[in-house]
C-alpha cells in the first residue's frame, strides 16, 4: 500500500491541538453535552439512571483512547463510580460503531470518510478493525444535519463517532490524526486537503474515489510483560504482504491495543492480527513460567543469602524485561503501556 503523507502541522491532528486552535469549538469536546444535543438519555454521575447497561466516560477527555470508559451493568457496580465527578453516564447505545471525517468548507460538507468498526469479541471497546470507505457510504441524514448546526460556518476537517444515528463524540481533527487519509494513497485528496486549510478551497471536480482497504489493530491481553521482537512482527507482517506499521494507544478491559497496520485484504489481515497476537500472549506465558521457576528455584536451595540472591535475579529479570520493551516499542511508549 501507498502512504502519502500530510504536511506537518498543516491542521490540528489530535483533540489538544484542535482544543487549542479552534476556541469557539470548546463546547463539543464536552461529551456530556453532546449526548445533551441529541436527547440521549445521560447525566451526571450523581443523578443514578433509570435503566441499565449504561456507559461510564470522561466528560471531556483531551489524550485520546477509551481510558476511564466502562460499561456498567448494575447499580451496584454504578455506585462505585459516582464519587467521580470527571465522569458521565450516558444510555448504551447500539448498533455498529462507526467513526466519519466530514470536511466541511464555510458550514457546508465537501466530501466525507467513514470508518466501519468491528469491535473485538471479548471487549466493548477495542477493535479488530476497521473497513475504510469513501463519500458514498451513506452517513445518516440525521448526523449531518446535526454536524452542519453544531459546525456552523467550519472549514476543515472534523470527526464525529456514532453508533446508528447517535453522536456520542466529536472533534474538530481527523480520526487517527489523518493517517486513514494519508492511507488512500489519493494524490487528488491529499492536494485537496492542504488546499481546504490553506486556502479555504475544495478544488476536485471529479468524484475522489477511495479504493477498498482495511486498518488492523493487534491487541494485547493479560498477562502482559512485553511484547515480541520488532524484527520478527516485521517478519510476519511481511510475510502477509504488509509493510506499515506503528505503535498505537488504546484501552479496553484489561487489555490494550499495541500496534495498528494497514491491508488491502480483510483475511490475509486478519490472519497476520491473530498470528500476532497470540505469539505475543505465548510468549509473554513463557516469561512468567521462566521467571516462577527461577523463583522457585531459589527458593527450594540451600544457598546462602537466599533473600539477596532472589532481589538480585528479580532486578535482573525486570531490568531485561524494560529493556526489551524499550529496545522493540520505544522508551516513552513503554511507560505508557504499562504492564496488565
Amino acid at each position: 500500500m501507498k502512504r502519502i503523507r500530510l504536511k506537518e502541522d498543516a491542521f490540528p491532528v489530535n483533540d489538544p491541538e484542535a482544543y487549542k486552535a479552534y476556541p469557539h469549538l470548546r463546547k463539543l469536546f464536552n461529551k456530556l453535552y453532546v449526548s445533551q444535543t441529541q436527547n440521549i438519555r445521560c447525566g451526571k454521575m450523581n443523578q443514578v439512571p433509570k435503566k441499565f447497561p449504561v456507559f461510564v466516560k470522561p466528560i471531556v477527555n483531551l489524550q485520546g483512547s477509551n481510558k476511564d470508559c466502562y460499561v456498567v451493568k448494575s447499580l451496584y457496580e454504578f455506585k462505585k463510580f459516582m464519587h467521580r465527578k470527571e465522569l458521565f453516564w450516558s444510555e448504551f447505545l447500539t448498533g455498529k460503531e462507526k467513526s466519519s471525517d466530514i470536511f466541511m468548507l464555510n458550514g457546508n460538507i465537501v466530501f466525507k470518510m467513514t470508518y466501519v468498526i468491528k469491535i473485538a469479541d471479548d471487549d466493548n471497546f477495542l477493535e479488530d478493525y476497521k473497513r475504510i470507505y469513501g463519500n458514498n457510504y451513506p452517513v445518516p441524514e440525521k448526523l449531518l444535519m446535526w454536524t452542519k448546526k453544531y459546525y456552523n460556518n467550519h472549514t476543515g476537517i472534523i470527526n464525529i463517532q456514532y453508533r446508528g444515528d447517535k453522536i456520542f463524540e466529536t472533534s474538530p481533527r481527523p480520526d487517527y490524526g489523518g493517517t486513514y487519509i494519508e492511507m488512500t494513497g489519493n494524490q487528488t485528496l491529499i492536494d485537496a486537503v492542504h488546499k481546504l486549510y490553506s486556502d479555504r478551497m475544495w478544488l476536485p471536480n471529479q468524484p475522489i474515489k477511495i479504493k477498498k482497504f482495511y486498518e488492523f489493530q493487534v491487541i494485547g491481553r493479560s498477562p502482559f510483560l512485553t511484547t515480541l521482537p520488532n524484527t520478527l512482527i516485521d517478519r510476519i507482517l511481511s510475510q502477509h504482504c504488509v509493510t506499515f506499521k506503528e505503535l498505537y494507544d488504546d484501552y479496553g478491559e484489561g487489555k490494550k491495543i499495541i500496534y495498528a497496520f494497514f491491508s488491502e485484504n480483510k483475511y490475509v489481515g486478519l490472519n497476520a492480527k491473530y498470528l500476532i497476537e497470540k505469539m505475543i500472549h505465548n510468549f509473554n506465558i513463557c516469561w512468567l513460567i521462566i521467571i516462577l521457576s527461577i523463583i522457585l528455584i531459589i527458593l527450594k536451595s540451600n544457598i546462602k543469602y537466599k533473600a539477596v540472591v532472589l532481589a538480585l535475579s528479580v532486578i535482573i529479570i525486570y531490568r531485561s524485561i524494560i529493556l526489551h520493551r524499550q529496545k522493540n516499542l520505544t522508551k516513552e511508549y513503554s511507560k505508557t503501556l504499562g504492564f496488565f
